[in-house]
């Protein structure tokens, strides 16, 4: 679960963790030691597609109250899908916003039940190397609201 100690590295784990159970590898004999989902872009070689979940350095907070040590913190993430056509690319997409949209209320992996309120797709924006054989990627901005505790 998401606590105010652990706010951003805990909510890149629970949303690389959601998405590791819930997303297929198109990718049916992945190299030994090589992941699908992962929370950085892998410094050696790689096998496509893969995924990414990282923290996108954009954070609101607001306090609670004039005597109160608790706050709303907004922020947002990035998972960015990199994939070797658009057709994979646009699947990969449909299949993370399709889980991350209906995961919201359940109940004890979803993000309420991990204290991530207001989930909100922020934007989805193509990111395409030229050429057929370039990569192609689409960058996810989503979006959640936390309140810390007391």
């Amino acid at each position: 679960m998401v606590s105010s100690s652990t706010l951003l590295s805990g909510t890149v784990l629970f949303l690389r963790d959601f998405l590791k159970a819930n997303i297929t590898d198109p990718l049916n004999n992945r190299p030994t030691g090589q992941k699908f989902i992962l929370t950085e872009y892998p410094r050696e070689q790689i096998s496509y597609p893969v995924i990414t979940v990282k923290d996108d350095n954009t954070t609101t907070i607001k306090p609670l109250g004039m005597s109160s040590t608790m706050q709303q913190i907004g922020f947002t993430l990035q998972v960015r899908i990199w994939a070797r056509n658009v057709k994979e690319r646009d699947t990969l997409f449909n299949s993370v916003y399709d889980k991350l949209r209906t995961n919201i209320y359940t109940s004890s992996t979803g993000s309420i039940a991990n204290n991530l309120h207001d989930y909100r797709l922020d934007s989805a924006v193509n990111v395409d190397e030229e050429g057929e054989q370039g990569l192609k990627s689409k960058i996810i901005r989503i979006r959640y609201m936390f309140i810390t505790e007391s």
